[in-house]
């Protein structure tokens, strides 16, 4: 798995951190943002952390609105192993 994506109705410290409990699963985590994008310090908060951003709704459509970044050292973790399992038996056709 290379990105974590979360979903929120609109960007908040909530969904920054939720963003944030994936770091041992993922490289690299993103927010997808259905709502209006109102604080742009929650949007920079994001940014330090590293989460992208992306705003996906009806009206603008969707656009970037900060990059994830890309952890290159990354190794294989037991937790993303173990969530990689749950993810693929999940999807597997039954």
């Amino acid at each position: 798995m290379d990105l974590a994506m979360v979903q929120a109705q609109r960007l908040t410290t909530g969904a920054v951190s939720r963003a944030g409990r994936f770091g041992s699963y993922a490289p690299s985590t993103a927010i997808r943002v259905t709502g209006p994008v109102v604080d742009s310090l929650v949007g920079l908060q994001a940014e330090w952390f590293g989460h992208g951003v992306v705003h996906d709704n009806a009206v603008v459509g969707c656009r970037l609105v900060a990059l994830p970044r890309v952890l290159t050292n990354s190794r294989h973790t037991e937790a993303a192993w173990r969530f990689s399992e749950q993810v693929y038996g999940r999807l597997r056709p039954r």
